[in-house]
């Protein structure tokens, strides 16, 4: 990946993300604590860094997996990034708002935005599905490890699994598919197939 690509997907993860990250600060599904970090009104500067550098992990890991599995689109348009980028948003509000419910809710809800986001980008290929897997992993682990060190929290009736709501993956797995159609367009677009 270029350095132009990493900034694309640093700046625009940053803010995509960011920007569910404040529905899950309004609707009290987390926290962050008073511990003098610099904060916008809501979030401290440093959720917008991590989640810039997650957003470029994601690309580089897709460029990866793209290669080792031999998977790629002919063409990926700006309505598939628009449409992908539009997904993940929507899910990570939605999630704000679902998990109030209770965790069937959001488990149903989300998994089958989740899904259905793979279906229709992927057309159902299978090539994608170590990279989703490894995502929803990975995301789900560090998300774990902030909250363990106290850098936030979720707010407890969202905790069941290992410090993290378990419906997270699925928030996992549509940021990568987010993540992969804007690296694979930025690779069809200004570079040579890779």
């Amino acid at each position: 990946m270029s350095t132009r690509d990493r900034v694309v997907l640093f700046v625009l993860a940053a803010l995509l993300a960011g920007l569910g990250d404040l529905g899950h600060t309004l609707f009290g599904v987390l926290a962050y604590p008073e511990n003098g970090i610099p904060k916008l009104p809501y979030q401290p500067i440093w959720v917008f860094l991590v989640f810039g550098m997650a957003g470029v992990g994601l690309g580089e890991a897709s460029r990866r997996f793209r290669i080792v599995q031999g998977f790629s689109f002919e063409t990926v348009s700006i309505f598939q990034v628009t449409f992908a980028a539009s997904l993940f948003l929507g899910q990570y509000f939605l999630s704000s708002w679902v998990s109030q419910f209770s965790d069937g809710v959001a488990h149903l809800t989300l998994g089958t935005l989740a899904v259905f986001s793979y279906a229709v980008l992927y057309r159902g290929s299978k090539g994608v599905l170590p990279y989703l897997a490894s995502a929803a992993f990975v995301g789900t682990l560090m998300e774990a490890l902030l909250s363990y060190l106290g850098l936030f929290h979720y707010l407890d009736r969202h905790v069941d699994f290992i410090g993290v709501p378990s419906w997270l993956p699925w928030l996992y797995v549509t940021a990568a598919l987010a993540a992969t159609t804007l690296e694979q367009f930025l690779a069809l677009r200004f570079h040579q197939k890779k």
